[in-house]
């Protein structure tokens, strides 16, 4: 009854559960031999699921797995003998015979000295071989050590102890707590977010910050949220008869391989008659785009056919800037139909609206 528990994850099963339309614990699923993990789980015992130390990658550690059979074996015999050593002591007792049958101390040392190998062993291969995709994706968040990372699944914690290099505090949560998020969000320009899947948390970011980055390895996402922490710079200048810019936050500074995040505040003149979307392209020297943002306002959460008229829409926005040489660079913005491409004009008859230049630091 626990070989199959033990051998997989269990999310495994909950995840086909879920698959049928039924909530996580609802009763029927305790009750009916249909939904029962006791049969259902066997199906997914194979090399790519099973969740043991001497499987990896789907690929069996035979001198492991050698090992611990071994060990097993030992330990049987040990078993055995001391078994045999007791049985017939009895016999010999019930007898009254004046012989003592002598237990073997041998095999006993032998049988803990595999027990220890066969533990130390077990111990070093579970440091060593950590989740793949989760070792990927923390070795990308290494690289940027002062962003601080927030995740939410307890078994990724002994894994972010063991091969996460980063320099900034890190957050586990259970549910969604949103005076610890405050707190520890409260002066981060820039941060990781490790989900287990999408939900309230990645939910309270987007509506914070930008996506500068998302990136997905295997099983697992990663993304990188980034905020203006720049002056706010009034400007006022109207799209067409529709959408007005009224003012733009932006970071000072650009540095290479580190998000670039923009806060622009819309307001609706009327209610705009299509979706359109925003961009906001960084620029060269060449007028070449350096890293850009597409998408609709706020996180694809606020398309511009729902602005009402006189309504202001904050739309915080990132970009992910590569690694680029010192100098100076361009950022524009505007909004265009993604149907054709077109963009929306603004008053003074330019397809874009400049936010200024922006230096690019050293590294």
């Amino acid at each position: 009854m626990q070989l199959p528990g033990l051998a997989v994850d269990f999310d495994l099963w909950q995840n086909r559960l879920l698959e049928t339309g039924l909530p996580l614990f609802a009763p029927v699923t305790f009750f009916n031999p249909v939904y029962s993990p006791l049969l259902g789980t066997w199906q997914f015992i194979n090399l790519n699921n099973l969740d043991v130390a001497w499987v990896v990658n789907g690929k069996i550690i035979w001198w492991l797995l050698g090992l611990l059979a071994l060990n097993v074996l030992i330990a049987g015999m040990a078993f055995s003998f001391q078994l045999s050593a007791v049985s017939h002591q009895r016999l010999a007792d019930s007898a009254h015979s004046p012989f003592t049958i002598h237990h073997s101390p041998f095999t006993i040392r032998l049988a803990l000295a595999s027990a220890c190998l066969s533990t130390l062993l077990l111990l070093a291969r579970a440091h060593y071989s950590q989740p793949v995709d989760l070792t990927r994706a923390l070795a990308e968040a290494s690289k940027l050590p002062n962003a601080p990372l927030i995740y939410r699944d307890p078994l990724k914690a002994i894994p972010l102890a063991e091969l996460y290099k980063g320099r900034a505090p890190v957050l586990g949560l259970g549910e969604l707590e949103r005076e610890r998020l405050d707190s520890f969000t409260a002066g981060a320009s820039a941060l990781w977010w490790l989900p287990t899947y999408s939900d309230d948390v990645e939910s309270y970011l987007k509506a914070a910050y930008g996506v500068a980055r998302e990136e997905t390895f295997g099983r697992q996402r990663l993304l990188l949220f980034a905020r203006a922490d720049g002056d706010t710079q009034s400007i006022r200048l109207e799209f067409g008869d529709e959408i007005r810019l009224q003012s733009y936050r932006l970071s000072p500074v650009l540095r290479p391989n580190h998000p670039l995040a923009v806060e622009l505040t819309w307001q609706a003149i009327q209610r705009p008659a299509a979706d359109y979307r925003v961009f906001i392209h960084l620029l060269n020297a060449k007028g070449e785009i350096i890293a850009q943002s597409d998408g609709q306002p706020v996180n694809w959460t606020r398309p511009t056919s729902t602005w009402q008229p006189g309504e202001t829409i904050i739309d915080r926005r990132a970009l992910w800037v590569e690694d680029i040489v010192p100098g100076r660079y361009r950022l524009i913005t505007g909004l265009y139909l993604p149907q054709s491409g077109e963009r929306l004009l603004t008053t003074m008859g330019d397809d874009y609206v400049e936010l200024g230049e922006i230096k690019a630091a050293k590294k």
